[in-house]
């Protein structure tokens, strides 16, 4: 037959026994890697067919159109990126000709992708009126890689 036992007893706060063992580090490591860009065109909308003019001169008219696309990747996130800034410039066909000395020389463009805010919002910095521009006509499209794996980084 068996029959509890019950011992009465007080504890000692003051007697707690401690035990260090700091021979070890633990080392940590964090990632900071900035924003690249991956890849850039500049194109020519020919009849309606979107055409690169990379490395290319053209055609400066008042009907022209022409576009700007960047890709760019960020491994912490899009608000990475505040600014993404693009200039462009007409020398006449002339590499020694100065024009628009005031914005650097030979400036002729300088259009500015802001998101400071997590809202995207587009500028034309200069020209302010030679050229048309209409920031509705700018888009971003953030693609997000769910699993972020290192080849698919937004």
């Amino acid at each position: 037959m068996f029959e509890p036992i019950i011992i009465i007893s007080n504890a000692d706060p003051g007697n707690i026994s401690e035990s260090w063992y700091n021979e070890t580090t633990l080392n940590v490591t964090v990632l900071q890697l900035q924003p690249r860009v991956n890849w850039y065109d500049f194109q020519y909308n020919q009849s309606g067919t979107w055409v690169s003019r990379l490395n290319a001169q053209i055609d400066v008219n008042a009907s022209a159109e022409y576009r700007f696309i960047v890709n760019i990747s960020s491994d912490q996130g899009w608000a990475d990126i505040d600014y993404i800034n693009i200039t462009a410039w007409y020398d006449n066909g002339d590499d020694s000709t100065t024009y628009n000395q005031t914005a650097g020389g030979n400036i002729n463009l300088y259009l500015q992708y802001e998101n400071t805010t997590g809202t995207a919002n587009y500028y034309m910095l200069w020209p302010d009126d030679e050229i048309t521009f209409n920031s509705g006509d700018c888009t971003e499209t953030v693609v997000t890689d769910p699993s972020g794996s290192p080849g698919n980084t937004e």
